[in-house]
């Protein structure tokens, strides 16, 4: 194996999650930018307070339910505020940073630690002449 392999593929992985955390933090932006807020309620927990059940009513007056998944602690009767997308209901979030960028800023963080690895490793095995 290369002495570059291991820093090698440290910077590809940081690299991807630098490109996903791009593509994370463009969707949330966007949602916050064009998408409409609805009061909502946690009508179930499926795997605990971190994935409950949401239901609200859209501006048209349909009733959309989603799982919301991740960084948030609810439970069943909270009053939330749901930020969705009007084309697509479904496509919903509760209206909190945690629950719009948790997974962002956590990718963020994990591909600037792959990256700063592979520099240090890089470094260390290719001398600059």
């Amino acid at each position: 194996m290369p002495s570059w392999f291991r820093g090698g593929l440290f910077l590809c992985v940081g690299v991807v999650l630098t490109l996903v955390s791009l593509i994370q933090l463009t969707s949330a932006w966007r949602l916050g930018r064009d998408g409409l807020r609805a009061q909502g309620e946690v009508i179930e927990l499926n795997a605990g307070p971190a994935h409950p059940q949401v239901r609200f009513t859209t501006a048209t007056g349909a009733t959309v339910s989603y799982p919301q998944g991740g960084l948030v602690t609810q439970h069943v009767g909270d009053q939330v505020t749901v930020l969705y997308d009007s084309a697509n209901p479904h496509d919903a979030v509760l209206d909190t940073v945690a629950a719009r960028y948790g997974f962002a800023i956590l990718d963020t963080v994990l591909a600037l630690v792959f990256l700063g690895v592979s520099v240090v490793d890089l470094r260390r095995r290719l001398p600059l002449r």
